[in-house]
């Protein structure tokens, strides 16, 4: 399981997405970014994002 805090994106956000994909994270961080933070992440920002994005300990 992949998994990306918002707060590690510089949001002052409890938000945690995860995702079984690096692919799938970044479409749901998308989402979030838009409807939570009224922000547009450019290509420049999800590659920032995908930084950013860890394995989920079991």
């Amino acid at each position: 399981m992949k998994v990306l805090h918002c707060h590690d994106a510089g949001f002052n956000c409890a938000g945690i997405i995860r995702a079984s994909t690096e692919s799938e994270v970044l479409e749901l961080a998308t989402q979030h970014a838009e409807l939570v933070h009224q922000v547009t992440l450019t290509p420049v920002l999800v590659d920032q994002m995908k930084g950013l994005i860890r394995d989920e300990a079991d």
